[in-house]
């Protein structure tokens, strides 16, 4: 059976999909409203990239004196900068995609 890709986390679903496990309805949708959720998306993860690094720092002066809550938060922190560069790569991807598809002309049948 063939299959649809979600434009906002990439996950594919099947092709009489209605909704993507992300939340995102198919063809339900504007393309510009779309990039515009993708740019906030990639703000979010630009902000728990951040957040991420900071806290992950954090943990490591933190692990100079008290090694198991300095690990703790390095982990932590460590994860949501992963997480945060995921999310903004996806976006990124995905606004990619869809600009070139708005650049396309659109289809007409000529009889």
């Amino acid at each position: 059976m063939p299959s649809k890709r979600c434009p906002m986390c990439r996950r594919i679903s099947r092709d009489n999909a209605l909704l993507c496990d992300c939340g995102y309805q198919f063809g339900q949708e504007d393309i510009h409203l779309v990039v515009a959720n993708l740019k906030s998306q990639q703000w979010n993860g630009w902000s728990l990239a951040t957040s991420g690094a900071l806290i992950a720092l954090c943990g490591t002066v933190i692990a100079l004196v008290l090694l198991p809550i300095g690990l703790l938060l390095g982990a932590l922190g460590g994860g949501a900068f992963v997480k945060g560069c995921r999310t903004i790569a996806t976006s990124r991807r995905s606004t990619r995609e869809l600009n070139e598809r708005m650049k396309l002309p659109a289809a007409r049948v000529i009889r």
